[in-house]
């Protein structure tokens, strides 16, 4: 600009006037698109892949070739949470933007400042189905890590992002209720530290607690659900647990996060079913309040138990919901997805009328008959 004023001041002529006019117009609009439109952490990676840093944040995200259909763009901003997930987190959480159009292996790999101790995982949110809500949400997963130096690796499962359209058969069914898409899915992540992992002694679960969670509370899940895997299996008769291939199934007890998660601080906790991952997660603010803790493995490793006879929506959580009330009555829980079609416990397994699909008559003539044992 101080340039160009130079310029004008010492030249004269109306056709050099008009030039310098221009060049003044032109380069006020390059300060104005520096200074307000270009956002900042946006790259450009093309069907060969490649590596995409952002040196500030000491961030980066590794493409697979083939992984994307022309030219995508990826973004990496900061939240300023570095505290979203309590004391063990170690990082900011970032969010990359623009992972759903990626199609192959993303490797994240973030820059950590603070001491690591205990074990280190990625906790990484990914879009889930919510069985009694029906709709999708935002839940943080546990994935483990890489640690090299104080550098942090993990792969990002962007192949299993949830989206509107493979959730159609979803949304088809629950018309008229609940069910609502959240829009472009995003990813964010974060690493913690601290963590305490142990498998049980049967070697079906994984259990992961973070640093504020007791021992004894942890041992006691741990025999919880080594009992329950009995008890279904052998007790109740769903023997195609044993076809499961992917033992241990992880258990986290945390806390929950609704800054970062669509989640409620009172609920006692969820089962997630995403692409080939199933988990479970207990509310480590309620681990004390065992009868709680009881009934929600009851019903959340059941919703894990249906999934192995193929999965029907409405069955799920009406099936999950009556096996709570037939081993640990009392609950007086009723899933939000009922409540629009009315009903107590004892009748949501009949489920609404236009629901009878070949799927539900196996539910009905298979899992039923076993829980009424």
């Amino acid at each position: 600009m101080f340039v160009l004023s130079i310029i004008v001041a010492g030249v004269g002529g109306v056709q050099m006037r008009k030039w310098c006019i221009w060049l003044l117009i032109l380069s006020t609009t390059t300060l104005l698109l520096t200074a307000c439109g270009q956002k900042e952490n946006v790259y450009k990676i093309g069907a060969e892949g490649g590596l995409i840093q952002s040196e500030a944040h000491g961030v980066s995200l590794a493409v697979a070739p083939n992984s994307v259909e022309g030219t995508t763009k990826i973004g990496i901003e900061p939240m300023n949470e570095p505290d979203a997930l309590g004391d063990d987190q170690v990082t900011d959480f970032y969010t990359f933007e623009g992972l759903e159009s990626v199609n192959g292996t993303v490797t994240c790999t973030m820059k950590v400042t603070e001491p690591l101790s205990g074990d280190t995982y990625a906790a990484v949110t990914m879009p889930a189905y919510v069985y009694s809500e029906g709709r999708t949400a935002d839940t943080i997963m546990y994935i483990p890590c890489i640690v090299k130096d104080d550098n942090v690796s993990f792969s990002i499962p962007v192949d299993d992002i949830e989206t509107k359209e493979n959730n159609q058969s979803l949304i088809d069914l629950f018309a008229g209720t609940s069910y609502a898409d959240n829009g472009t899915p995003t990813i964010r992540a974060a690493i913690i530290s601290a963590q305490s992992t142990s498998t049980t002694s049967n070697g079906k679960f994984k259990i992961v607690a973070g640093s504020t969670v007791r021992q004894i509370d942890k041992e006691t899940v741990e025999a919880y659900l080594n009992y329950l895997y009995g008890f279904y299996k052998d007790d109740l008769g769903f023997k195609k647990l044993e076809d499961y291939g992917r033992w241990p199934m992880t258990v986290t007890i945390r806390g929950l996060y609704p800054i970062i998660e669509d989640s409620s601080s009172d609920v006692a906790g969820y089962f997630y079913d995403v692409g080939p991952s199933e988990w479970i997660v207990i509310n480590k603010d309620l681990i004390s309040k065992f009868d709680e803790v009881q009934r929600t493995l009851i019903h959340e490793f059941f919703h894990f138990v249906q999934s192995r006879y193929g999965s029907y929506t409405w069955l799920d959580e009406a099936s999950a919901v009556w096996v709570e009330e037939r081993y640990k009555p009392n609950s007086g829980y009723i899933p939000a997805l009922y409540k629009k079609f009315g009903g107590e416990s004892s009748q949501i397994m009949d489920g609404p009328t236009n629901t009878r699909t070949a799927v539900h008559e196996t539910m009905v003539t298979e899992v039923r008959p076993l829980l009424s044992t």
